[in-house]
């Protein structure tokens, strides 16, 4: 879950939202550095993966996270669970999904 919060509450201009779609899918090969000597993710790598995949995310939507930052919102994790189902290894692609929950400012939720 994302949640963007407001900094400026004087900023009242609006972020043109018409690109936010219910879901978001980029794909990521898994590169040799990411994985243990078995060729397996290693697990921490995988909040990189949903960092990567939010980074992608805005910028399809928004034009990019400085967009946000240009507007004086910015993102905070207040929650991060992963559901772990099978290894990725070496060389694999992963589709990395977002979907919309919810997009409201000062609150939006991103499940990934």
């Amino acid at each position: 879950m994302q949640m963007i919060t407001q900094k400026n509450t004087q900023n009242t201009t609006q972020l043109n939202t018409s690109l936010v779609k219910e879901q978001f899918t980029i794909l990521l090969r898994v590169r040799y550095g990411e994985c243990d000597a078995q060729q397996v993710v290693f697990n921490a790598r995988y909040a990189d993966y949903i960092d990567i995949a939010m980074t992608e995310y805005f910028r399809a939507a928004l034009g990019g996270f400085q967009v946000l930052l240009n507007k004086g919102l910015d993102s905070q994790v207040v929650s991060l669970h992963i559901d772990w189902e099978s290894s990725a290894k070496f060389d694999d692609v992963l589709a990395l999904e977002v979907k919309t929950k919810r997009w409201a400012i000062p609150l939006m939720a991103l499940r990934y």
